[in-house]
């Protein structure tokens, strides 16, 4: 047989090979690869089937027809392995249709250059037919070049892809990309060596051949390294084919194979080798933590008990998903210290938001039925609707929850709150002008609809529930929320809890015996601030004697009675604190108290205050540090009178609990424009289990017969109280035998100073020459404020009751006149009214024994400018004075 006759079988070999190899792989078109690999297969077919029937005919045109006809393999040989290799490694480019087509177009139009070779000749130039050649010899063209360039281009490209996949995969894949990749280099040698002139058969392009050899050698990869059939018809059944997504991984966490299903939740292409906790789209980095934790459990052990996680990833639109993540570990029969995880992904979103709503509906009837149970049980109504109110806040997260009195529009008494939270949810009430709200709704709501109002712009949503009685509209079950809205279910549960207290209303009158309790506490209030004034005045008048008294002879007695005389006012301001306290408790309770705002020099009022303490603390060895981390020249907007209160009450503490060591008084800054007071001493301290009730009201740490340290309990409660209405809060730490620390912030009170906050020592103060009229009926204290007042340089004249104020002012004129309140024949209130229709506007100060907020209201609205409360102290009546009267 002729050399020629045994090329032409081994191309009709390479042809029933390459032809059996491609319908064997189309069977398998649904394993990725598959197809392409089938493609690759018939084309090498058909090319080598036309370089075989070339030698059959003689002419040059027949045997370029036929060599025309080979283009088809020629040029769909590469592409199809191109695409092949890329989808076997994970690098799905059919997602990338545009490519995909240009490469399939490319293809068509250097066929179609191929075959109008004729009217160009810019495919074959020249064709010559060589005596013993297997074909023509062939003068190339561009187009010819152009199509080497490109197909050498897609081999290198697949042969890198190949190397990469093969470095990045476990010891299941690195055999069979092994061969792929040795596959790959003999289409290039065949191709070099016919383009190159150093064929050893001249005419005879070895390439069909090679690409045959790529055949065989994937014959090896699918009968022994099964590349289509890596696992039996089990794994592609089980795996492939499963709903959910599925991950199969190495000893290394990295990805050997992944289903359908998985594409889904991978976040880039070149999936394979890769680790999985870099390609799961989603992940938060907490999650990943778990998720890596979750793995190396598994990987730990290799044994088949099924692991479960479930994880929170985030979507490409940002919204929440949970998924349940399920583990297998498979030990690898070669080594005990390695195998590979089965991981199965399933999207349990929907299940969990059924689970949280059936939880959450679980806890909503929960509620209901709390509801009903408290409502049904012995109690009053105000208990009652404590412990509703407070269980509606836990469930629903309202800001408040209360019941509206429509008639005196204001909270009412069953749900009325803390001072605190009271103040807070009035401020809101005001904020969105709830009385001007319920009046505009009213007829709305007398029809039993539900009142629905928001601002969205304050992120506050509002619902309430109206109760009628007798067909009026009594009040509003009404809840409020900041930054979340409710839903439509908590609305049918509010609903249906709002029904079941109306029932309660209507069946047992208890909304009756509300109001009823509402007046009755009013009335008690009233009777008690009533007490509360009266004995305010009878204790205040001769505790101011005693006071006033002790300090005029504090400079006028021996050294040998000073001592005395110390003792004396001692007791005395300790009487006069006693009594503040109560009196400042009640008023605290009744939510009468208002704050006002002045500028002080923070360093110099502080250094004031501490200096106060420093005689009785070193009487007990003990030091006062001061130290201010601000300018010395800061000021504050403050309630001078309050804030004093509470940095006494603390420092107070600190010195009587205080045996040694010392007392640091620290002011710092606090954000912006704020400041931190905190106070440290070296005293007893406090045990732990008093730290959550110190601030209780008449509550002291030490008990029962131990009068060791005496007071009323009141001043830290106080002094708490305060603070939440400046918007603070009085924080301790403390170690028993160690000392405390009370602290607390105030913000945004840092201001520029004005010439209002310039202060001065009181014992500075110099008065010019002045009158001032004293109006006093009790002539120990008429001769108190006397002497006290000549011996600042001011001239007096005194009247014994209003009718002898009037009448001595419309004889003369006095710089400022100092007014009692209670005097019989004509009282302070009275009388100041008619020195102001009179056209008088000489200062007048009001002195009271009292100190309920509604005496003081009384007094400025007669006419009065100021106030100073008995028992006073002479430099708080000097530095009062001076604000009125002219001083040098």
């Amino acid at each position: 047989m002729s050399e020629n006759g045994l090329l032409q079988i081994l191309l009709f070999s390479s042809t029933l090979i390459t032809t059996g190899l491609g319908a064997y792989t189309s069977r398998m078109a649904h394993i990725p690869g598959a197809r392409h690999f089938a493609l690759l297969m018939f084309s090498v077919a058909w090319w080598s089937l036309f370089d075989g029937i070339g030698p059959f005919v003689t002419s040059v045109e027949a045997k370029t027809t036929l060599s025309q006809l080979s283009y088809f393999g020629i040029v769909f040989a590469p592409i199809s392995f191109f695409l092949f290799v890329f989808q076997y490694s994970g690098v799905d480019l059919l997602r990338e249709h545009f490519l995909r087509n240009s490469l399939y177009v490319l293809g068509f139009i250097v066929l179609f250059g191929v075959f109008t070779n004729d009217l160009h000749h810019q495919h074959y130039i020249e064709v010559t037919l060589n005596e013993g050649s297997f074909a023509p010899s062939y003068s190339y063209g561009s187009i010819f070049w152009f199509w080497v360039g490109c197909s050498y281009i897609l081999l290198v490209l697949s042969t890198y892809q190949l190397i990469r996949t093969a470095i990045n995969s476990s010891d299941l894949f690195k055999s069979q990309i092994t061969l792929l990749i040795i596959s790959s280099f003999l289409p290039w040698i065949g191709n070099i060596l016919y383009l190159s002139g150093y064929n050893p058969i001249p005419g005879f392009d070895l390439t069909p051949l090679g690409f045959m050899g790529v055949g065989i050698l994937c014959v090896t990869a699918i009968f022994r390294g099964k590349l289509f059939e890596m696992i039996p018809v089990a794994y592609e059944s089980l795996f492939k084919n499963m709903n959910d997504a599925a991950f199969l991984l190495s000893h290394d966490l990295r990805v050997i194979d992944s289903n359908k299903s998985a594409e889904a939740l991978i976040s880039t292409s070149g999936w394979r080798g890769r680790p999985i906790d870099e390609l799961i789209r989603g992940i938060e980095d907490s999650e990943l933590e778990r998720l890596y934790e979750f793995l190396l459990n598994i990987r730990s052990n290799w044994s088949e008990e099924q692991h479960t996680l479930e994880l929170m990833v985030r979507t490409e639109a940002g919204s929440r998903r949970w998924v349940s993540i399920s583990g297998t570990g498979i030990q690898s029969k070669a080594s005990d210290d390695e195998g590979y995880l089965l991981l199965t992904i399933r999207d349990i979103s929907e299940a969990r938001r059924s689970q949280e709503l059936t939880n959450r509906n679980a806890l909503h009837l929960e509620l209901v039925n709390e509801v009903a149970r408290d409502l049904l049980a012995e109690g009053n109504w105000i208990s009652k609707m404590g412990r509703i109110v407070q269980r509606t806040k836990e469930t629903f997260h309202t800001a408040y929850s209360f019941i509206w009195d429509v008639e005196s529009e204001t909270l009412d008494v069953s749900t009325a709150y803390s001072l605190a939270d009271s103040a807070a949810a009035l401020e809101t009430i005001e904020d969105i002008d709830f009385s001007q709200l319920i009046l505009r709704e009213e007829r709305r709501l007398e029809r039993g609809e539900i009142l629905n109002y928001s601002q969205p712009n304050k992120k506050i949503a509002l619902i309430g529930f109206p109760f009628i009685v007798d067909k009026k509209l009594v009040s509003v079950w009404t809840h409020i929320w900041r930054g979340t809205l409710p839903d439509e279910q908590m609305l049918n549960v509010l609903r249906l809890q709002s029904d079941l207290i109306l029932a309660a209303v209507a069946r047992e009158g208890l909304l009756t015996d509300a109001i009823e309790a509402k007046e009755a506490a009013i009335k008690a209030n009233n009777a008690k601030t009533e007490f509360l004034s009266m004995m305010s005045h009878e204790i205040r008048t001769p505790l101011n004697a005693i006071i006033g008294i002790s300090h005029i002879l504090e400079s006028e007695v021996s050294d040998d009675i000073k001592d005395k005389v110390a003792s004396l006012l001692a007791s005395s301001d300790h009487l006069k604190n006693l009594v503040n306290d109560i009196l400042d408790f009640n008023k605290i309770e009744s939510g009468v108290i208002e704050l006002s705002q002045n500028e002080i020099v923070l360093d110099e009022w502080m250094k004031t205050t501490v200096h106060s303490y420093l005689d009785w603390a070193a009487e007990k060895g003990i030091a006062i540090v001061y130290k201010n981390v601000l300018h010395a020249g800061t000021c504050i907007s403050i309630d001078q009178v309050r804030l004093t209160q509470v940095v006494n009450n603390i420092i107070h503490n600190a010195v009587k609990f205080t045996e040694k060591g010392s007392i640091s008084v620290t002011v710092s800054p606090y954000k912006a424009k704020g400041i931190e007071i905190e106070i440290t001493d070296t005293g007893v301290g406090i045990e732990t289990e008093y730290l959550e009730t110190i601030f209780d009201e008449f509550t002291q740490v030490s008990t029962g017969n131990d009068r060791s340290h005496s007071g009323t309990g009141l001043g830290l409660s106080i002094s708490q109280k305060l603070l939440y209405l400046m918007g603070s809060k009085l924080e301790v730490k403390s170690s028993v035998g160690r000392g405390s620390t009370f602290s607390f912030k105030l913000n945004h009170v840092i201001v520029k100073p004005s010439s209002s906050a310039i202060s001065h020592p009181d014992n500075d103060i110099v008065f010019d020459k002045g009158t001032v009229l004293i109006v006093e009926d009790n002539h120990i204290n008429m001769a108190i404020a006397k002497t006290f007042l000549g011996k600042w340089g001011l001239d007096t004249v005194q009247a014994e009751n209003g009718q002898q104020a009037v009448d001595l002012v419309a004889n003369y004129k006095f710089d400022l006149i100092l007014m009692d309140l209670q005097m019989p024949v004509m009282d302070g209130y009275e009388a100041t009214r008619i020195l102001r229709e009179q056209g008088v506007t000489s200062p007048i100060i009001a002195l009271t024994a009292s100190a309920i907020i509604d005496t003081i209201d009384r007094a400025k609205e007669a006419g009065m400018d100021d106030f100073i409360s008995k028992p006073f102290q002479p430099n708080e009546l000097k530095s009062k004075l001076s604000s009125y009267l002219r001083t040098q």
